[in-house]
């Protein structure tokens, strides 16, 4: 049910004295709605049922007869129905019913069942609906006549449950805008929502509070100029810079034949992850968290991350800081994360099958880019090639530094956007609309920017899917700035492509935050080989206590099995990379990759290591095993 409000006139003494008159009235006619109630939210043409009238107290009564004015009370105040919709998949219908309540016109969207049976009205009384199980058949019994009497006169609507992209591409839902191609609007046309349209208009019908709540973050607030004028202000920082094209490429995923993806940005608390993505929201809507739209935390659920997928076609969903995602289950066992269950979700871009009581219910297809932020990247959760493709997984700080100047930066930014936002996207669409001839050669374009980022030397099969979501957003550049061209054009396309390719194709070879940590434990190694005590260096050469033992190998000369490293430098390392320790370990452990012979606690292993001449001592390391290496990775010269 949708429920709504608007002020209405209130019966002055003049009005009661012409509903009075025509009451007196000796002979039957149609009394016209307009005529009497100027406001009322219907067609200049709609009447009520014959033998309906006002009544002087703003009542309705049926005349039984029109010799002695007996009548049968009907409603205690005017009561109509507004509008009509069919919905675009199952054909069901509904009715918007009006009528007026504390001085106010009151409506509320129903299933059209509602007004055919009696004993399922009478649960509007909740809503304040002018019905009590008294009066019950006598209000279904108006609302059916009325219906059909007035049926060319009440506008008829087509519901969908989803907005972006409705009618094969040919309209475009925003919240409770129909954005269409320039052409199909008359600009001389008086548009009135309660007179019937040539062509019966799209519309998203929210079916609860939370999607009425989705909807309505999709709104303008102040200026287009003002939101400009923040946009052209972070160019200097290529990765918000490519967040924001990011969000409304939305709209072009339908139109180059891309798959959905997932975009996300990684780096250390309170570097303006959050902050960036604000940048991206508004371009659709309103940018805060606080607005339960479409910018939202990880704290949810699965299900509602799928009803929110399936709500959309062609708009972003954005979802901030993974860690507040669910992943443990009531008894504190690790289960599948949240943010796992929605990669799989989007790179499918289908919801579930479910059933009905007779069948099966269909299935939402969506296409979208769902925006993420988190201190670790969600790409390191999943090991499956095909959804791993599927997210473009950005690592580092968004505004290149931490400082007090770009901490005021950022406090200035979300001011701007905060306060002007919703514009962005809807110019954009609308040029894409009114380009409709184009999209083949745009379509065209991305496949010639795929086959570009995707023939690089040396590139995977899950870099060069991560390529496609590249080239997606690269293709819909110049398009933007064509329908957007107050931004700045001084931006090196080339290069910011590049740059975003590569961090991208980094983060997909990086499988996981083992993996992750393997190869920082190399490079550290690589940087200065000398810190690698091995046992052939140590038995003939040095003189070493447990205190100087950081880095430590079983190697002899020929052949070796792990390289240990002290509990210090582990953590060391960890941090300056702003890895996730316990993390790292689990990863490892269930991979295999640690050497541990259970004596010692956790995830070490007693290494008996020869002093020379200070003798032989234990210590407890961190064992990589030799197979989490790629050969010849290790230089033990």
């Amino acid at each position: 049910m949708i429920m709504q409000s608007n002020e209405a006139t209130k019966f002055s003494s003049d009005i009661d004295g012409q509903l009075e008159s025509d009451s007196q009235k000796k002979k039957i006619t149609s009394v016209n709605i307009r005529s009497v109630l100027p406001d009322a939210p219907v067609s200049i043409h709609c009447t009520l049922p014959i033998t309906v009238v006002f009544s002087s107290g703003k009542s309705l009564i049926r005349r039984i007869d029109i010799k002695t004015d007996k009548a049968d009370f009907i409603s205690p105040c005017p009561l109509f129905i507004s509008k009509r919709g069919i919905d675009l998949v199952s054909q069901k219908e509904t009715v918007e019913l009006a009528w007026v309540r504390d001085d106010q016109w009151k409506f509320i969207e129903v299933d059209r069942s509602y007004i055919c049976k009696h004993t399922k009205i009478v649960d509007l009384a909740d809503y304040g609906f002018p019905i009590t199980s008294d009066s019950a058949k006598e209000i279904t019994s108006y609302l059916r006549w009325y219906e059909k009497i007035n049926a060319q006169h009440i506008p008829v609507t087509i519901n969908t449950s989803q907005m972006g992209w409705n009618k094969e591409e040919h309209c475009f839902l925003l919240g409770n805008d129909c954005i269409v191609p320039t052409s199909e609007i008359d600009l001389n046309e008086i548009f009135d929502h309660y007179e019937p349209q040539v062509s019966r208009p799209y519309r998203f019908r929210a079916v609860d509070a939370g999607e009425r709540q989705l909807a309505h973050s999709f709104h303008t607030k102040g200026t287009y100029e003002k939101c400009v004028e923040g946009i052209n202000t972070i160019f200097a920082f290529p990765i918000v810079l490519f967040t924001f094209y990011a969000s409304i490429t939305a709209p072009f995923l339908k139109i180059f034949d891309c798959k959905n993806f997932m975009y996300e940005i990684s780096a250390p608390t309170s570097t303006g992850k959050t902050a960036a993505l604000e940048i991206a929201a508004s371009n659709w809507g309103d940018p805060h968290e606080s607005s339960g739209g479409f910018f939202r935390t990880w704290k949810s659920t699965s299900t509602a991350i799928e009803r929110i997928l399936q709500s959309v076609n062609g708009i972003p969903i954005i979802l901030d800081d993974t860690k507040n995602a669910p992943g443990y289950d009531k008894c504190g066992k690790s289960c599948t994360p949240l943010v796992v269950q929605t990669i799989y979700m989007i790179s499918t871009g289908i919801g579930k099958s479910r059933g009905t009581l007779s069948g099966t219910d269909a299935n939402a297809s969506y296409s979208t880019i769902v925006m993420s932020s988190g201190e670790s990247p969600s790409i390191d959760l999943t090991s499956d090639g095909g959804s791993r493709g599927r997210i473009i997984s950005l690592w580092g700080y968004p505004f290149k530094k931490q400082s007090p100047e770009i901490r005021s930066y950022i406090s200035n930014l979300k001011t701007i956007f905060r306060n002007n936002y919703g514009h962005v996207a809807r110019r954009l669409v609308s040029f894409i609309m009114n380009h409709k001839s184009d999209w083949p050669c745009w379509a065209e374009a991305y496949k010639e920017v795929c086959f570009e980022l995707a023939s690089k030397e040396n590139v995977n099969a899950v870099q060069c899917r991560v390529s496609e979501s590249v080239a997606a957003i690269a293709t819909a550049i110049p398009l933007i700035h064509a329908a957007l061209p107050e931004l700045r054009r001084d931006i090196d396309l080339k290069s910011l492509i590049g740059t975003i390719n590569e961090l991208a194709h980094q983060e997909a070879v990086l499988e996981d935050n083992g993996s992750r940590f393997i190869q920082i434990l190399s490079d550290y190694i690589a940087d200065d080989t000398s810190k690698l005590l091995t046992k052939f260096k140590v038995e003939r050469n040095q003189q070493v206590a447990s205190r100087d033992i950081e880095i430590y190998s079983d190697h002899d000369g020929s052949d070796w099995n792990f390289i240990g490293i002290s509990s210090e430098l582990f953590k060391t390392l960890v941090k300056e990379n702003q890895l996730n320790k316990s993390e790292v370990l689990r990863t490892l452990l269930a991979k295999k990759l640690i050497d541990v012979n259970n004596s010692s606690k956790g995830s070490q292993k007693q290494v008996v290591i020869s002093g020379g001449a200070t003798g032989t001592f234990k210590k407890n390391l961190y064992c990589i095993k030799k197979s989490a290496f790629s050969p010849n990775e290790i230089d033990f010269a």
